[in-house]
C-alpha cells in the first residue's frame, strides 16, 4: 500500500489493549495520508472576481513550460472550460486555435466561444465542452490524467501543438458542485 516500514515499528509497540494515534505530521511522514502526494495538482473550487465559481486546476504546458490555468464553471445550459496561458506572444492569439480533450484514449474537440482575450499576464477563453466528456469525467478515477492539447497556427514558445496533463484527483467533486448549480438554476 506504499505506507513507511516505520508504522509497523509503531504498530509493534504499541500494547495490545492501546491505541496509537499518529498526528497529522507522523499519518503524512509515514504516508499513510498520501494526498497531495501526486506530481499533478488536485482540482480546487474558487469564486472568481465576478462571484462565478469554478473549478480550478494549474499545469505547466510539456515542451514550452508555459503556465496554464484550466477551469470548468457554469453557463446557463451546461459546464464551459476556461482555459488560461500566462504568455504575452500576442501574434499566437490572435486568431481562435482548436483545442482538444483527451480522456483515457477518447478525444473530444473543444470548440472556442469567443477570441483570446488578454488577461493579467496572458490569454484566455472559454470552450464549450461535449456532454459526452462531462460524462466521462465523472467516471475517471482519481488516479487518472486528462490531456488538453491546443493547435496553434503561430509557434507559442516555439511549438504548434501545446499539451498539458492534468491529475483527476478532485475534479468528480468538482464537476457535481457545479452541476447542482446548473439543476438549481433550471
Amino acid at each position: 500500500m506504499g505506507v513507511d516500514r516505520r508504522l509497523l515499528d509503531i504498530a509493534q509497540l504499541t500494547a495490545a489493549d492501546r491505541v496509537a494515534l499518529l498526528s497529522n505530521a507522523q499519518a503524512k511522514l509515514y504516508r499513510v495520508d498520501n494526498l497531495g502526494q501526486s506530481p499533478l495538482p488536485r482540482w480546487r473550487l474558487e469564486t472568481s472576481a465576478e462571484g462565478r465559481l469554478l473549478a480550478l486546476n494549474n499545469a505547466v504546458a510539456l515542451k514550452t513550460n508555459l503556465p496554464v490555468i484550466i477551469a470548468f464553471f457554469q453557463t446557463k445550459q451546461s459546464i464551459a472550460c476556461l482555459i488560461y496561458y500566462k504568455s504575452d506572444a500576442a501574434e499566437s492569439f490572435a486568431q481562435v486555435t482548436p483545442h482538444q480533450l483527451k480522456i483515457e484514449q477518447k478525444i473530444f474537440p473543444l470548440q472556442a466561444l469567443a477570441s483570446w482575450q488578454i488577461k493579467t499576464g496572458g490569454y484566455q477563453t472559454n470552450f464549450s465542452i461535449p456532454l459526452e466528456a462531462l460524462e466521462a469525467l465523472k467516471q475517471l478515477p482519481d488516479s487518472a490524467i486528462i490531456q488538453v492539447q491546443g493547435e496553434f497556427l503561430r509557434p507559442l514558445s516555439g511549438q504548434t501543438t501545446v499539451e498539458m496533463r492534468f491529475g483527476v484527483a478532485g475534479l468528480r467533486n468538482a464537476l457535481a458542485v457545479l452541476a447542482q448549480g446548473l439543476s438549481k438554476a433550471n
